[in-house]
């Protein structure tokens, strides 16, 4: 038998070679046939070897051949004894006797079980909307629950069954089918999650498996927000150390328009043009006008960035950024001279300071000429560097004639400009 079973082409399969199973306290035969070796087969598969494993080959019988009163002469088939009228659903303990064509036999008195259940199935799971918003958040689920009955594959209404409405895999409602199995109720959905019908196992219906439908995400329409500045009305520039007023306003949408929007939390930052790390400016809850003011001295330029973020999904977040605000830091000349050379030249030398904290990378001073005091000419550029003490710089120049002399650093995205005091060359 082991070998009939195993092949499926061009082999006598083994007329009245059986496996007898007995399901608790009813015993069925189930008794593979063919009648024409040249064209018969068994169902497709590794069938394997009744005597060494006899419930695979009565798993395999059970999943993949028709269960019909045994016929003569049919082929393709795997028969019982009316075994579709024999089963009630429920649990079974398996015993498996196998008995080949040659008359090898084997018992398995504890082979397994066997759960002929109905299968749950819920279809045409449908919900009257996708979207949900601040005023509508309500969605109706409907549905009808069917079972797969275990023999004919059939699917029936399950009357009067329990069905879970779950919200995010939470159930919301518990609603029960009709008499054709339909069902229908509502949710409550205060996110963008996923909503759908859930059949559970329950002692109430025990041959009924739990199934599940296709899960329906539910996605949120929020409320539109916004922020307008009205202080820096426009870009400016500062010096460094002042401070600078920040004043705006949170607003709705409503269908009567943009209004003021209370209560809603956030913050403000100064974030440098040049990247880098933003300043904390403070925290606020809008007033009932929406507003928040601040005042902040930044370090350098940028622009204040005005943000609220709610945890109520069905409100947007919101953020603006101000005008720029360009920061110069000062710089001075603390010193300065020209004094006339051998060569009818003239030898220039002084020092700047920048006294608020920074410095340029690089330190251009052009030396200008003028003969009344009034028109000036760049004559030489040179560098300050630092000299212990300060930024110090000198420079010869030739052939210069009388007149006037001064040092002249240029303004930068950083620092303001400045000139030295007028001098004439000494001897």
């Amino acid at each position: 038998m082991a070998q009939a079973l195993s092949s499926n082409r061009g082999r006598d399969a083994g007329a009245g070679a059986s496996t007898v199973v007995v399901f608790g306290e009813r015993r069925t035969e189930v008794t593979v046939t063919t009648h024409d070796p040249e064209s018969s087969r068994l169902p497709s598969g590794d069938w394997g070897d009744p005597l060494q494993n006899p419930v695979r080959v009565l798993g395999r019988a059970l999943s993949q051949c028709r269960f019909e009163p045994h016929a003569e002469n049919s082929r393709d088939r795997c028969h019982s004894h009316a075994i579709e009228k024999t089963f009630d659903l429920g649990s079974y303990t398996v015993r498996v006797e196998a008995t080949g064509a040659d008359g090898d036999r084997t018992t398995d008195n504890s082979a397994g079980s066997l759960a002929y259940y109905v299968a749950a199935v819920l279809e045409d799971v449908r919900t009257d909307r996708t979207e949900v918003d601040n005023d509508h958040r309500e969605v109706r689920v409907d549905g009808i629950l069917k079972g797969r009955w275990p023999a004919t594959r059939e699917l029936k209404a399950l009357a009067d069954h329990p069905v879970d409405l779950d919200v995010d895999h939470w159930t919301e409602n518990t609603v029960r089918t009709d008499a054709n199995g339909r069902f229908s109720g509502t949710v409550t959905v205060n996110d963008a999650v996923p909503v759908q019908a859930v059949y559970r196992h329950s002692n109430d219906h025990r041959y009924v498996l739990s199934g599940e439908s296709t899960p329906t995400q539910i996605g949120v329409r929020q409320i539109a927000t916004r922020w307008t500045v009205q202080a820096p009305a426009h870009a400016r520039t500062i010096d460094f150390g002042e401070e600078v007023a920040l004043t705006a306003t949170l607003e709705r949408e409503t269908p009567q328009g943009w209004v003021p929007f209370e209560g809603q939390s956030g913050g403000v930052l100064f974030e440098p043009s040049g990247g880098g790390q933003s300043a904390s400016v403070g925290y606020f809850t809008t007033g009932q006008d929406g507003k928040v003011a601040f005042t902040h001295a930044p370090w350098e330029t940028g622009t204040f960035r005005v943000a609220s973020h709610s945890d109520d999904p069905f409100i947007a977040s919101a953020s603006v950024n101000s005008d720029t605000i360009a920061v110069l830091r000062a710089s001075v000349f603390t010193s300065f001279s020209a004094t006339r050379t051998q060569d009818r030249g003239v030898r220039v030398e002084g020092a700047m300071d920048f006294p608020d904290s920074w410095t340029p990378a690089t330190i251009p001073v052009h030396i200008q000429y003028s003969r009344n005091g009034e028109q000036w000419t760049d004559l030489v550029t040179t560098e300050a560097n630092w000299s212990g003490s300060g930024h110090a710089f000198s420079a010869d120049v030739a052939g210069a004639r009388h007149g006037y002399y001064r040092a002249h650093f240029e303004a930068t995205d950083s620092f303001r400009a400045a000139t030295s005091e007028v001098v004439r060359a000494s001897r």
